[in-house]
């Protein structure tokens, strides 16, 4: 028998993803208002796993459900070697079904989003495809490693290495706000907000790096670190420095340190596929990993399409870009809030 129990305190396997983590819903917790909720996952009368999910409220955008809000990964984390069998699976996607449906009916949601989760038979949840990311091993040395990039990135890391330092920093400061905030209003795209940098860095969950040309801090990368993999989560530049590639800079100064420090991957994170973004992280030599994501819908009009990349996002896009930094700073947050994205 497979059981769904609510327990807020119920341990995590090992292996379990970093949005699972302690210092993850603080984060959340502070930085967005969200509050993650556990499962036990029992068979048999004992605890193989956890189950998380969070509801999200905005006045834009409704009601919805997400296994874990602003991220791809899991939200479902078991024991090695635990429910073995499609019965087993087919009860566990039964229960979380179940569990979803009552939360989605208590609360009134849209639907439900569960992302990064690995289809589930007897789930009954739609699933698709819409993102990947590119996850490198480390195994092989760095030389191995870097004589595999492709040839434009050796290209560009010949030019970056003759101009470009790259530091770590232990704290987001206010410069490095402003450049993130300047890139993402290029992107027409609402930022977050400061406590997600520094609760992730004061949680020892992250590590930021900062590229310097001439003196003068051109890019930043911060990386989500846990259990042996690096995750490049955001990577942020002022437009004048391209030409230097300090971004080129910071993606092969963090492979060589995660390979030295003993790291088993480096993630590159969620893309779009046959995007430009798409067909520079490729060419660093990763292995595309299709990203799974699956909905419930409840109400006619849930939308699931809450992504500002989409083309009905166009006006706002183009209304955050051009709108004074002071507004930005101050809508921006509240709306990535309520996107959940």
């Amino acid at each position: 028998m497979i059981e769904l129990l609510e327990d807020p305190e119920a341990p995590l396997p090992a292996g379990a993803s970093y949005a699972l983590q302690p210092a993850w819903a603080r984060m959340c917790r502070r930085a967005f208002g969200w509050e993650l909720r556990r499962w036990r996952v029992v068979e048999d009368g004992a605890s193989v796993g956890v189950f998380a999910l969070a509801q999200v409220r905005s006045r834009l955008f409704g009601t919805r459900l997400f296994g874990l809000p602003h991220c791809d990964e899991s939200p479902l984390a078991l024991e090695p070697g635990a429910l073995a069998g499609e019965s087993r699976r087919r009860a566990l996607g039964g229960e979380i079904l179940g569990l979803l449906d009552r939360e989605g009916s208590a609360s009134g949601a849209l639907y439900a989003e569960l992302r990064g989760l690995e289809p589930l038979p007897g789930s009954g949840l739609r699933c698709e495809t819409p993102y990947c990311r590119f996850v490198l091993d480390l195994a092989p040395d760095y030389s191995r490693l870097r004589a595999a990039f492709d040839t434009n990135i050796h290209k560009n890391l010949k030019k970056a290495e003759r101009t470009v330092s790259v530091q770590e920093r232990r704290s987001y400061d206010e410069e490095l706000h402003r450049i993130y905030l300047a890139q993402m209003r290029v992107f027409g795209s609402p930022p977050l907000p400061p406590a997600y940098f520094t609760g992730l860095l004061e949680g020892r969950l992250a590590r930021l790096f900062t590229a310097t040309v001439e003196g003068k801090t051109a890019a930043f990368l911060f990386l989500v670190v846990h259990d042996g993999v690096w995750h490049a989560d955001v990577n942020a530049g002022l437009p004048r420095w391209d030409a230097f590639f300090p971004k080129v800079r910071l993606f092969d100064e963090t492979i060589h340190r995660a390979r030295a420090e003993g790291a088993r991957a480096y993630d590159f994170m969620r893309t779009r596929p046959n995007s430009g973004v798409w067909d520079h992280k490729r060419k660093w030599g990763g292995r595309e990993v299709p990203i799974h994501y699956h909905w419930r819908v409840y109400r006619d009009g849930g939308n699931l399409d809450a992504d500002p990349e989409q083309a009905r996002y166009r006006l706002p896009r183009l209304l955050f870009r051009w709108m004074p930094e002071a507004l930005a700073r101050r809508l921006g947050p509240p709306l990535r809030a309520g996107l959940a994205k």
